[in-house]
């Protein structure tokens, strides 16, 4: 199934560096955009950093919630395209940077952090453009967000007084050749006609080969070379064919995609070898516009590819060159490949029946497809709702293959529907030929992995089939299921007396019988958060509804989730014994219109039977009782599939699994056993059986059965309710009334009553104290399990519901306890192999990441040696093998293959630090630099846990909206780009704080009860309730919070709200002080908060998003303030915790705090500490050029031409977007041998410590009527000497006089010239006191600056522009003289040609 699950994308463009110049001007208006496609086309876009090459962004971009398929997990991309931004023509394009989702998740924490990558263009994958630094991670949901204790620019290298391009970082170029040979049997699209072409798109490059008219089988015989540098950080090797349709948009027939890790092209080439190419029937294929495969988008949801469309024959290798060579993007032609070495497989299919195929009337039929070979069978009525017989083989469908499994065609079955002259495909199944190959080393020929004796086939298997298209409401609806045999091996191993057709067996008669006790924890479906639960069962094509009985002493059904049904019900039904199909349990929901699927379990035969090894006599078979067993239900999960929980969300526990707890008896009729002792039948003929007295509790010494129940003692305390402000029902509760006890059936016991505690009065906080204790003698518990019985808190309001809340008996006994078994299939009816084993493509996998562990250990050694035997041989390089090798996964395979291929898992995970023989020093480094940061809430710590009360127990209250949403979980909203779908959510309004015990109740003991009313809980909370505290919060700062919507950027201007109640005393907002643009604020603040139990029980933590019209929630944290107390927490320790937003799926930053709780008494003894923020002082840094020398022209045809320079300085120390500072000089006319004198002082008022420590100097050509061109430019680095003005806190620092040269990012290596200058730091009062004018203006002191000599400008007289044109007088004079003559002349001539016209 091919489900969509939210994920989550984040972009950190931070600055670029050695830009090429595009334009005239010979720098660049700098613009990113952050594009996530090609099918989502999710795009963002940065400000634009104009006429530089070092563009310094900042800007962070978050994708929250994207839904993204298995398939497009593996094929989309994170692009960053660099473009030179133009206001009235398209944006030239610089270059671009792909990353992979696949490759960046595989990373350290799922993130590239901080990471220098090179811009490249496709058609130039050899030249780099200039380079880019950005952090990108890729979450899934319940990852936790990667956070860094770093200041957002101490990337910035303080060793280094200039920063340029990072060219010192190792990049090897290769190139990768994909030598496309030919196709074979490619299938048409929609009928039209087949004009195929190959594409292929590899680390942000496309190229395709040329089209082939009108043929199936096109030979092309080319090469596309694609060069490439390493590291690589888009893997995905991408091989589409196509059909051109000419006039309108070209059709993708398949596609194959390869992953460069995985396939380890660095070390053996792959082929030639035959690719095989699927796609979808039903679904709408991909299309490229205006006949270009550049830009793909899929209009359609893409569900699974089950059809053959051909295949393709082709080789792909990787070559190390010389980045000299500067190779490009090409196609040209290749010889004819030699045909790899086949072999001739032989498959036989044998289709034996159906069921559940979810159809109604027409008929059903089945296609196999292997390769080209298609076959179908004889087209059926159901016999039943949804069960078919066929028994019909497919046999002798022979195809010539490749001796790699892994490269032959796959089995693929179709389940098709035909209603009159039309039919559709409704189902299929698409097997791998590997998985049917008991040795893949030695391939013979095995049916279902056996071997075949000659006289029987093996016990066929069920096999589930695919739904064509996926039903997002009902994910767990499966498309029925086939009964099949399938033989598969080289064809002269095909044994030659196989069966060819499937005689009518004899059918045997069976009694199936279900004892259904109750359901567990079953999905909500009203608005209370109940259901109407009814049970129907399922067997060979006969159907029996089990409802729930009516209470005797309501006399009517009650909505619950955990329903007591106490019902047999008997199908029987003549079958094949050989193959008994399984029984199936659905559970609906019954409502006014129709019914609602709540969930299903199967249950395969093969499990329910009587043991094969019993003695054959009668009476033993009679006497087989089936095991009350707990059968889980397949639900409509609301949480991912892989189990991930939302950040703050419980997971559901393993007693509050959703399921049916039953007796399930499968006999032949013939030795068919009376009913289990106690279950009598309705009437004599009567499928159905009721258990006498289900709740009985007697078992004296004539007592003939064992009664089901067993009688305990529940002491239940409550605390009070907590927690109903969040949802709003502080106060549209009129009448609030509690009601505790069992679920509704147990009403029906003579010994239980239900306990209600009226006239609750809820506070303006939303809380209520409820100190009541009752102690229930003698209640009924299922002696299977404690589990499947819950304590049910119902909130009502008068006599309406409003909510109610399940925990399970099993929690209530201080310790572990026992349950009943869990239904676990005995064989996986997808592969029919046992789930506890690995299939052997997944072994092979797991085999190819322990080798590429082992290479990176053996290179590790090596290295550690001394001994890098770095040979000759391109392909062999090592060097290069360690760079495919260090993005293994942390979660590393140990792998033991058995004889029979069957795999056995061990899996460990490296916590913190990776093993030492496994991490080289370079990784150590990085993880030391990076400083991560985790979440460390003081209630997730194991010593807070261990002061918890076992008895003490948190109740949640649950209003349900929908069907598929469990009593333990909660649905979300999601987002898909820019649209909204929303889930249909089921609200917790609140929780009830109890203390609960569970003990045995033994008649004539009263020890047990003494001991129950001598434990008084409740005295802990009335020990802090009405008492006076002072809450006290220590607010550090918070790192990485997700960056909001502000006119086109993405930025944050945080601010604090911490509240813990309505009045003044318990809220306090730092609104009007927000911070601007910040995602790391340092707060720093200390906040105090009255405080009183349980009217301030709970205390958030708040970030919200200052904008100018409306503000917007970040994220919050939640803290129990009588949770800690009773816990005897009051002093707390500084804690990282998450902040959560109910609208996102992921966290949105941390927070660091530290929580004291002091009494009234102590806050007043006791002072605050002082927190000490990041101080700033102003500062004044007097900036001197002296002078350039040597400044030219970069091109070599205009290096021996003067230069009228012009100097340009740029400093943004605050790195806030649109705050730049610009300083120029005057114009140095006709400086000679590009040397001018400058004298000029700039001056900048700023802040230290500051954010941006740079500034960036450019040189101009200033021309008089033409744009200015650019000749070069330096950004300097002041990190250090800001430090040092920090460190010695003088009143003024000099930093020496230094000659920096300049450089043009299109002209790298051409010497520009340089500058000589020197910097001076004075504090405000030095420089108040000492000031200073700009460039040579007065006072003209500390230095004394005398006017630079200089040239005097093309306008003056004498110049050499007037020498110029004295010295073509003549040339000027007769130009004049004949534009004189021109306007003499013309009247006359256009007269005289109008007059002669006439």
């Amino acid at each position: 199934m091919n489900q969509a699950q939210p994920h989550q994308i984040f972009v950190h463009v931070i600055e670029g560096r050695g830009i090429s110049a595009i334009d005239r001007k010979g720098l660049s208006d700098v613009q990113c955009n952050v594009t996530i496609g090609p099918k989502l086309r999710l795009k963002k876009t940065t400000y634009t950093k104009f006429q530089t090459a070092n563009a310094l962004f900042n800007e962070k971009f978050i994708f929250e919630n994207v839904m993204l398929t298995k398939t497009e997990w593996e094929t989309e991309k994170i692009a960053l395209s660099v473009v030179d931004r133009n206001d009235f023509t398209p944006n030239a394009s610089i270059g671009q940077v792909e990353f992979s989702l696949t490759n960046v998740y595989r990373q350290k924490n799922h993130e590239y952090y901080r990471k220098w990558t090179p811009i490249v263009r496709p058609h130039e994958p050899g030249k780099d453009h200039g380079w880019i630094q950005v952090s990108v991670y890729v979450l899934k949901k319940g990852d936790p967000t990667p956070s860094h204790e770093q200041t957002e620019y101490e990337h910035i290298n303080d060793k280094e007084p200039v920063l340029r391009a990072p060219s010192d970082l190792k990049q090897s170029m290769f190139v990768l050749n994909v030598l496309l040979y030919r196709a074979e049997g490619l299938l048409p699209t929609h009928g039209k006609a087949l004009n195929p072409f190959v594409s292929v798109r590899f680390n942000g490059a496309t190229q395709q080969t040329k089209r082939m008219a009108n043929i199936r089988n096109p030979i092309w015989n080319r090469k596309i070379v694609m060069p490439f540098q390493l590291p690589l950080h888009s893997d995905s090797i991408e091989i589409q064919v196509w059909n051109d349709n000419t006039l309108t948009p070209d059709t993708l027939i398949g596609q194959r995609t390869f992953s460069f890790q995985e396939e380890r092209l660095q070390n053996r080439p792959f082929g030639p070898a035959w690719i095989n190419l699927y796609s979808s029937h039903y679904i709408p294929p991909k299309t490229s516009f205006l006949g270009s495969i550049m830009d793909v988008l899929n209009r359609t949801q893409y569900i699974g590819q089950d059809e053959y469309v051909g295949r393709l024959l082709c080789r792909i290798s990787v070559r190390r060159v010389e980045a000299s060579l500067n190779p490009r993007l090409r196609v040209i032609p290749c010889p004819t490949a030699v045909e790899p070495k086949g072999l001739e497989y032989a498959l036989d299919v044998y289709i034996y029946a159906g069921s559940e195929i979810p159809v109604q009337g027409g008929k059903v039929f089945v296609e196999v497809v292997f390769g080209s070979t298609r076959k179908w069978s004889r087209e059926l009525i159901a016999e039943l709702p949804g069960r078919y017989k066929w028994r019909a083989v497919f046999d002798q469908m022979t195809a010539f293959g490749p001796e790699k499994l892994d490269q032959v065609h796959d089995v693929i079955l179709n389940v098709y529907h035909k209603a009159g002259y039309a039919s559709r495909k409704i189902a299929f199944e698409r097997i791998p030929v590997r998985s049917l190959v008991h040795d893949p080393k030695r391939i013979t020929y095995r049916i279902d992995g056996r071997t075949w004796n000659g006289v029987n086939m093996p016990t066929p298997r069920w096999r589930a089939l695919q739904n064509i298209t996926y039903d997002e409401k009902r994910p767990h609806i499966i498309a029925g299921f086939l009964l099949c045999n399938i033989g598969f091996g080289l064809k002269h191993h095909r044994p030659t007396n196989l069966p060819t057709e499937i005689a009518e067996p004899e059918s045997k008669g069976y009694v199936l019988r279900v004892y259904i006790h109750q359901g567990v924890n079953l999905p909500a479906a009203n608005e209370d958060g109940s259901c109407n639960p009814f049970v129907l069962v399922r067997f060979a094509g006969r159907n029996e509804i089990i409802e729930i009985p009516a209470t005797k002493k309501k006399g009517k059904k009650e909505p619950t989730n955990y329903p007591y049904y106490f019902t047999m019900v008997e199908i029987k039904a003549d079958v094949d014994p050989a193959h008994v199909p399984s029984v199936n349990m659905m559970v609906y929901h019954k409502q006014t219109s129709g019914q609602k699927l709540l969930g299903r379990c199967e249950v395969l035969s093969d499990d329910i039977l009587p043991p094969k090894d019993l003695e054959k006599a009668k009476f033993v078979r009679r006497m087989h009782t089936p095991v009350i067993t707990r059968y889980p239900l397949q639900v409509a999960k609301v949480l991912d599939e892989d189990g991930a929980k939302r950040p703050g969300q419980e997971e559901v526990a393993d007693d509050m699994e959703p399921s049916i707890v039953a007796q399930i008896q499968l006999v032949e009729y013939a030795d068919c056993p009376p009913l289990i002792p106690g279950w009598r039948r309705e009437g004599k003929d009567s499928a159905f059986a009721r258990y006498e007295n289900p709740f009985g509790m007697y078992e004296g010494k004539d007592a003939k059965i064992r009664p089901l129940m067993r009688p305990y003692m529940l002491k239940f305390s409550t605390v009070g309710l907590r927690g109903l402000k969040a949802s709003g029902f502080e106060r549209a509760l009129s009448n609030p009334n509690l009601r505790i006890g069992l679920p509704p059936a147990f009403e029906d016991s003579e010994t239980y009553e239900e306990w209600k505690i009226p006239k609750i009065r809820v506070t303006n906080n939303g809380t209520a104290d409820v100190m009541e204790t009752k102690i229930f003698e003698k209640i009924p518990v299922p002696r299977y399990s404690l589990s499947t019985t819950p304590v049910v808190v119902s909130l009502y309001d008068g006599n309406y519901l409003v909510a109610r809340g399940y925990m399970p008996l099993s929690r209530f006994v201080g310790g572990k306890t026992w349950d009943i078994p869990r239904y676990k299939p005995g064989y996986d009816r997808t592969t029919g192999k046992a789930r506890d084993y690995k299939t052997v493509a997944e072994a092979i996998e797991e085999v190819k990441n322990a080798e590429l562990i082992k290479l990176r250990k053996e290179y590790a050694k090596k290295v550690a040696e001394g001994k890098d035997n770095d040979d000759e041989d391109d392909e062999e390089d090592t060097a290069e093998q360690l760079l495919l090798a260090a993005d293994v996964p942390e979660k590393q395979i140990m792998i033991d293959i058995t004889e029979d291929c069957n795999v056995v898992v061990d899996e460990f995970e490296t916590k913190g630090e990776a093993p030492k023989d496994q991490t080289t020093q370079n990784e150590v480094k990085e993880l030391d630099d990076n400083k991560a940061v985790v979440a460390n809430e003081l209630e997730m710590r194991k010593e807070y846990k261990k002061l918890a009360d076992p008895f003490h127990h948190v109740f949640q209250l649950f209003r349900g909206r929908s069907v598929g949403i469990t009593g333990g979980q909660l649905a979300r909203r999601v987002l898909r780009g820019d649209q909204k779908h929303f889930g249909n959510p089921q609200d917790m309004i609140g929780n009830l704080k109890a203390y609960v015990v569970l003990a045995p109740w033994q008649e004539g003991d009263n020890l047990a009860k003494s001991k129950l009313e001598s434990m008084q809980q409740l005295e802990s909370y009335e020990q802090i309730h009405n008492v006076d505290y002072i809450c006290r919060i220590y607010v550090f700062k918070a790192f990485n919070l997700s960056p909001r919507m502000h006119f086109n950027s993405h930025t944050c201007n945080p601010y604090l709200v911490i509240e813990n109640g309505e009045d003044v005393d318990n809220q306090f907002s730092n609104e009007k002080n927000a911070l601007e643009n910040d995602l790391n604020p340092s707060f720093y603040q200390v906040v105090e908060l009255q405080t009183r139990v349980p009217e301030n029980d709970h205390l958030s933590i708040q970030i919200w998003d200052k904008d100018l019209t409306s503000n917007s929630l970040i994220g919050s944290t939640t803290v129990d303030i009588e949770d800690r107390l009773l816990h005897n927490k009051k002093t707390g320790d500084k804690e990282y915790r998450r902040l959560l937003n109910p609208d996102y799926s992921t966290s949105q930053g941390l927070i660091l705090v530290r929580i004291d709780i002091l009494t009234a008494e102590e806050a007043r003894t006791t002072k605050p500490e002082e927190l000490a923020p990041p101080q700033f002082w102003d500062y004044q840094l007097r900036l001197v050029l002296w002078s350039t020398q040597g400044i030219k022209f970069p091109q070599l045809e205009n290096r021996a031409m003067d230069v009228d320079q012009k100097l340009i300085v740029t400093a943004n120390f605050d790195g806030e977007g649109g705050q730049e500072v610009v300083k120029h000089t005057d114009v140095a006319w006709y400086a000679a041998e590009g040397n001018a004198d400058w004298n000029w002082r700039m001056i900048f008022n700023l802040k230290l410590p500051c954010k941006n420590p740079r500034l960036t100097v450019s040189v101009w050509d200033e021309n008089v009527l033409g744009s200015n061109e650019a000749l070069g430019e330096v950004v300097l680095n002041l990190q250090s000497f800001f430090a040092r003005c920090l460190l010695e806190r003088t009143d003024k620092v000099r930093d020496k006089r230094k000659v920096v040269t300049f450089e043009h990012s299109s002209h790298r290596g051409t010497p520009i010239g340089s500058v000589k200058l020197e910097m001076a730091m004075y504090t405000k009062a030095a420089a108040e006191e000492r000031p200073a004018g700009e460039a040579q203006n007065e006072p003209n002191v500390d230095p004394y600056l005398p006017n630079p000599k200089r040239n005097a400008p093309p306008w003056a007289v004498g110049t050499r522009a007037l020498d110029w044109i004295a010295g073509r007088r003549r040339l000027i004079l007769c130009i004049c003289i004949t534009i004189v003559i021109a306007a003499l002349f013309f009247p006359i001539i256009y007269i005289a040609f109008v007059s002669g016209s006439t």
